[in-house]
């Protein structure tokens, strides 16, 4: 038998008793809040980092420092047209070494024609630009790999604000697929960025910046097991 011990009308189990109720409570409560807070930024990165069928590069965009009057002005120059002929465009702003600009089309031959602008962020370096030619076969390995990637991605369920920003437009037969990402901490992205990199070494071995940043970031997650 317990006897309870009563101070001027306070009785001790009693008052255990609602102290505890008002901490489980308080603690469910931050349990609530938590999930509702991962899962309300999850939905955001997912919705953020998704495969859609939407523009990436519009006029005077006011959200990124990219307009889709920049890549149309840097296609001409270099007589590629994506949108018409089918191809790739990608946007990569390597902080802060690089930013990239990227432009492929294809050929009725299944070879590929396509140009890079690569901007240093010091100032220092010179502006690097080079046109160059895929093979078929290179060609029939990059566009139908991010193809099968890209197809259902249903977005990372995180994401960063530093590191290295990937965007794209793939078209082909006049629709595009896009996604815009970071390929620091989002697997996808860094894939992405991967494939990329493995076509574009071999026909730009006089490119100043260093091709490993291209793959360091999937190689990093993967050791780390982090990213998704």
């Amino acid at each position: 038998m317990v006897r309870q011990v009563s101070v001027m009308g306070w009785s001790c189990p009693s008052a255990l008793r609602r102290i505890l109720r008002v901490a489980a409570s308080t603690a469910l409560s931050l349990v609530f809040v938590v999930l509702c807070v991962g899962t309300y930024l999850e939905q955001t990165y997912r919705l953020h980092s998704r495969t859609v069928h939407t523009r990436q590069f519009t006029p005077k965009d006011k959200y990124w420092p990219l307009g889709l009057d920049v890549f149309r002005h840097f296609e001409s120059q270099h007589a590629i047209f994506p949108e018409r002929n089918g191809g790739l465009r990608v946007y990569i702003d390597e902080w802060p070494a690089w930013k990239y600009l990227i432009s492929i089309q294809s050929l009725p031959d299944g070879s590929a024609k396509g140009a890079i602008r690569a901007t240093p962020y010091d100032g220092k370096s010179s502006t690097y630009e080079r046109e160059f030619r895929l093979e078929d076969y290179e060609t029939g390995i990059l566009l139908p790999t991010i193809d099968r990637k890209v197809a259902g991605f249903w977005g990372a369920r995180s994401g960063c604000t530093d590191g290295t920003l990937f965007q794209f437009e793939r078209w082909n037969a006049g629709r595009v697929t896009s996604g815009i990402g970071n390929a620091a901490c989002q697997r996808h992205y860094a894939g992405l960025m991967e494939v990329l990199g493995e076509t574009l070494i071999v026909n730009l071995r006089d490119a100043p910046f260093h091709w490993r940043g291209w793959f360091y970031g999937q190689r990093a997650l993967e050791l780390t097991g982090k990213g998704s």
